[in-house]
């Protein structure tokens, strides 16, 4: 930490023990989640730690880094000694095919978000457009990306279901939101709420084509995928997982190639994102987005996090101003981690050490 007297740096406790619960489990509050290690705050960040690895955390307005100097107690395997040629990438890879996942994950993340396979609807999709998923693990760059961004319902918003709710915002997110505050100009887009088509599409197309999803009232299925055009790249995005469920219901998209080339050859963030909402403990219903991702091109991380978790944050503060929600938190609308292979690969549950990174 160096001797600058304004360095200091404290001892995070993991008190919550989130970590030991199913996937399945709903958690009452969305907040940071997951093992931690044995991590010191960086107060100064002229003095950032030059050995140890680093985990950046956001929550609501406040960002933090962590120095993190190993895994300390954990619950699961510490498998960076199968590691041989360091790839931390392909090791986590080849653990996700066998069914383990990372304790520093929250419960919410281990299942269908850190997954690469997809259902035969799917890959009948992806064969007649000639396009092909891409994985936070091979087409990733940098640190790993987990986030979790939602709203507060008291009540399922007036002439919807859960379900109806959930495919009005993948159908026609924008139709939802309410730009009460200017705070969807923030998004990278930076287009008008009027007009957001001005400098960002999002068009849902039809499973296996090129033709645009025009029914106002179908449910998106698995194979269905979606076009996104950002300012400087464009990105496609296909539904690999449905599902619904009395307390829950939520779908799951995953990064696509596209056909453009060079700088604009497929979307700048790789891996999945899931769309849902549950039913909370408290009687509540939350609408959530979460997120496990990488960049594809290695950027300035605290950067990388800060343009996610402004967009992100901005959608749920608009989509709760629209449809008469609030959020969980007050003034807070999501958190967000982002965390080296190798501190993953430190506390694999169900870690299979045979499995490393040949």
């Amino acid at each position: 930490m160096g001797n600058c007297t304004h360095c200091q740096s404290r001892k995070v406790e993991m008190t919550d023990p989130s970590y030991l619960l199913p996937s399945n489990q709903i958690p009452v509050f969305a907040s940071p989640r997951g093992e931690l290690g044995n991590v010191s705050e960086v107060k100064c960040m002229m003095c950032q730690p030059s050995q140890p690895q680093r985990i950046w955390e956001t929550l609501g307005d406040s960002t933090r880094l962590l120095a993190w100097r190993g895994p300390g107690f954990h619950s699961g395997l510490d498998l960076r000694t199968c590691c041989n040629s360091g790839n931390f990438d392909r090791l986590l890879l080849n653990q996700v095919t066998v069914g383990a996942s990372s304790a520093y994950l929250p419960e919410t993340h281990r299942g269908q978000l850190i997954k690469v396979d997809s259902s035969p609807a799917a890959n009948k999709s992806l064969e007649m457009l000639g396009r092909s998923l891409t994985n936070a693990y091979e087409s990733g760059a940098g640190l790993y990306n987990i986030d979790e961004y939602c709203a507060i319902f008291h009540v399922i918003p007036a002439g919807f279901t859960k379900e109806q709710f959930l495919a009005a915002f993948l159908r026609a997110p924008f139709s939802l939101l309410k730009d009460d505050s200017g705070s969807l100009r923030n998004i990278l887009a930076r287009g008008t709420f009027d007009d957001p088509e001005a400098s960002m599409c999002f068009q849902l197309m039809q499973a296996g084509t090129n033709a645009e999803a025009n029914n106002a009232t179908m449910m998106p299925t698995i194979g269905d995928w979606y076009r996104i055009r950002l300012p400087g790249n464009n990105g496609n995005f296909m539904i690999v997982h449905a599902e619904s469920k009395p307390r829950r219901s939520v779908a799951t998209i995953q990064s696509v190639t596209d056909q453009e080339r060079w700088m604009s050859d497929d979307t700048p963030v790789v891996g999945r994102r899931q769309f849902g909402i549950e039913h909370t403990s408290s009687g509540a219903w939350r609408f959530f987005i979460r997120g496990f991702d990488r960049p594809r091109r290695r950027p300035d991380p605290e950067a990388m996090g800060i343009t996610q978790h402004v967009s992100w944050t901005d959608i749920m503060r608009s989509l709760a101003a629209g449809q008469g929600g609030h959020a969980e938190q007050t003034g807070i609308w999501g958190w967000m981690r982002q965390i080296p292979g190798e501190v993953l690969a430190s506390s694999m549950l169900g870690g299979c050490p045979e499995m490393g990174d040949a």
